[in-house]
This record gives structure tokens, C-alpha cells and sequence, in this order.
């Protein structure tokens, strides 16, 4: 509410559920400047668009090759029950998940980085 403009309001809700101890001050006004997308790829942010653009890509693609090729790899497997192949896709993909979490609460944050996207440690 405050954000808005509401400042009395605002106080009077704090007042009433938090206490007469606290208050609200009006947030600062800040100019929000329009963005356009060639900003981007200009020259001053070319090569963060390029790293982002990039560790995204190696971070999901893989997904969508996975997913897009895993029924025609189950039936080459003789596995015909699509059930069976949706099981193992979001099981395999929680293991996933859960092995991504214990690594990155033990890993330091830029070689983990570097691994995503090389595959190996950086030398």
C-alpha cells in the first residue's frame, strides 16, 4: 500500500496488527527507465546476453533432447508402456534434481558453473 501511495492506510494496518511501536514510511520514488531488446546486444551488454544466452542453453537443452527422443530410445528398448516411460523420465529427473542440490550446497558456485557448461573443472 505504501508503494502506492496509500501511506495512512498503510500505518493505520500496521498499527492495528503489528503494533503502535511500528510504522510505514513512504518507499523513494525511483524512474524506471524503458528497456528495449537491441539493449541487449549492444556493446555494453553483448557478452552478458552471450554467457546467459549460453549457460541457459547448456542447462536446458539437454532437457528437451531427453525428453523429445526418450520414447523412441524406450521402444528400441522393447518398453512399449508409455506409463513405464513417463515413471522413469520423472524419476530419473528428481534423482536428478535432488543429487544438483546436495552438489551445489558443497561445491563452490563458479566451478560448478564452469562444469555445467564445459563438462570439466577449468585449469
Amino acid at each position: 500500500m505504501a508503494s502506492k501511495g496509500r501511506i495512512i492506510e498503510a500505518i493505520n494496518l500496521v498499527h492495528r496488527y503489528v503494533g503502535e511501536d511500528y510504522t510505514v514510511h513512504p518507499a523513494p520514488q525511483v524512474e524506471v527507465k524503458k528497456g528495449a531488446w537491441r539493449m541487449l546486444f549492444s556493446k555494453k551488454y553483448r557478452r552478458r546476453t552471450l554467457v546467459g544466452g549460453l549457460f541457459y542453453a547448456c542447462q536446458t537443452l539437454p532437457f528437451f533432447g531427453i525428453s523429445i527422443f526418450l520414447p523412441i530410445l524406450m521402444e528400441n528398448m522393447n518398453v512399449t508402456n508409455p506409463l513405464v516411460t513417463q515413471l522413469l523420465y520423472y524419476a530419473l529427473m528428481i534423482a536428478g534434481v535432488l543429487v544438483g542440490i546436495v552438489l551445489s550446497n558443497h561445491l563452490p558456485r563458479r566451478p560448478s558453473c564452469w562444469c555445467s557448461v564445459f563438462g570439466t573443472r577449468p585449469r
